[in-house]
């Protein structure tokens, strides 16, 4: 028998359909992960797998890399209506479905317990299978308006629209209220530039209220790389010292207003992050271009190696002092020193 070559598979049976093959896979398993597909259409990437899953609106993505067929949900007649009213009074603005979890164990329990909803992305999953037609879905919002692609940080300046200056400490608390996710408190920060700069340990302003502009951006690249130059192909935020050679602002320089405003130029000079999760700590290391192909180890061991050439270090606390010293380590030793503490 002939082979038929079709555009990511090849088969004896013609008449065969990818689509209706991996809704029935998944229909026959009721809950499957993508690890369990990958491994029975041994040619299928991650790609192939999100585009059966947009041909095929019975199956339901519910997070973790795990699908359910929409067969094996308990609906009910009955749900749709009530919760598609709820859904319209209380997601006018998009609605992290991280809120929309608890609010839903308050108001339709049977629902969730009748569908095990145990989780967030599920529950996202769930509502897209029933609603999607019907109200813009961008994981994990839930919006009745017409707002696409929605995301944690177009979200969170929408909620800051206002503001000119916010403390770290609220910005925390809204993200707590509206069940926005964030891997790190830091990373947190450094997304929402360039609409907001940090301009000391407290506090985010937008960079036009404090004066900053672009004249002033390139002066401070520029400084910079003057002190990366005097200082062997590095300076760490931490202990840049130049201030009194950068133009005014209507705030007092400090590292992480430094930090911040370096990361708004276009030409901004190479940068390592030191991995600490301290929000006291500026974890910036500024680099000239014989450390571009480094990450932190190896730059380093690089730095170490030639401290050491000049002035041997005798012990793991001579190099903690003196890498502290530098700032490129906060409370302890990196791991890779061989101990299981973190910078």
């Amino acid at each position: 028998m002939p082979y038929t070559l079709r555009k990511d598979y090849l088969t004896k049976a013609s008449e065969i359909d990818m689509g209706k093959e991996f809704d029935s896979f998944v229909s026959e398993r009721g809950e499957v992960s993508t690890q369990e597909i990958k491994e029975h259409f041994i040619s299928f990437k991650d790609c192939n797998i999100d585009f059966l899953i947009a041909r095929c609106p019975a199956v339901v993505r519910v997070g973790d890399g795990t699908l359910i067929h929409a067969t094996r949900l308990n609906l009910n007649e009955a749900d749709f209506a009530p919760i598609k009213n709820f859904l319209r009074r209380n997601c006018s603005t998009p609605v992290n479905s991280r809120v929309l979890f608890d609010l839903f164990f308050e108001h339709f329990a049977d629902f969730m317990t009748r569908n095990d909803i145990q989780n967030h992305n599920k529950l996202f999953g769930v509502l897209q299978y029933m609603f999607g037609d019907e109200f813009n879905f961008s994981r994990s919002y839930i919006s009745a308006a017409d707002i696409k692609d929605i995301n944690n940080r177009k979200f969170l300046l929408a909620l800051l629209a206002s503001m000119e200056e916010i403390k770290i400490e609220n910005l925390l608390g809204i993200c707590a209220e509206h069940g926005i996710h964030y891997v790190a408190r830091t990373c947190l920060i450094d997304s929402l530039r360039p609409d907001f700069v940090r301009v000391d340990e407290f506090r985010l302003m937008r960079p036009e209220s404090i004066g900053v502009t672009d004249e002033i951006v390139s002066a401070v690249v520029e400084s910079i790389r003057a002190a990366v130059a005097r200082n062997d192909g590095w300076q760490a935020a931490q202990t840049f010292e130049d201030y009194e050679w950068l133009p005014r602002l209507e705030t007092s320089w400090n590292s992480f207003l430094l930090e911040s405003v370096v990361s708004l130029a276009d030409n901004a000079p190479y940068r390592l992050k030191i991995p600490s999760t301290s929000l006291k700590f500026s974890s910036t290391i500024f680099l000239s271009e014989a450390f571009v192909e480094d990450d932190f180890q190896s730059f380093l061991t690089k730095i170490l190696i030639a401290e050491h050439g000049k002035e041997p270090f005798r012990s793991e606390k001579e190099i903690f002092d003196w890498l502290k010293g530098q700032g490129l380590c906060n409370k302890k030793l990196p791991k890779f020193f061989g101990r299981r503490q973190g910078v």
